[in-house]
């Protein structure tokens, strides 16, 4: 399975891609790839993700996360 992943996380964790100030929230969204083998008998084996770099990182807040959450 292909996707966007989108996540808030601190400055913190995105020390590998820039120079974020670490104990501010930041929007990420990266693309992705899953991939879920299954035996012949149709039972899940595992799962990998394979993560790109981000390509949109912004400024979040905690009303971020709320708008994200709301369903």
């Amino acid at each position: 399975m292909e996707a966007v992943y989108s996540n808030v996380v601190y400055g913190r964790m995105l020390d590998n891609v820039g120079d974020y100030k670490a104990d501010n929230l930041y929007l990420f969204h990266l693309r992705m790839a899953m991939v879920y083998p299954f035996s012949s008998t149709g039972q899940m084996l595992g799962k990998r993700d394979y993560l790109a770099i981000p390509f949109s990182i912004e400024p979040a807040d905690r009303s971020t996360l709320d708008r994200l959450t709301a369903l």
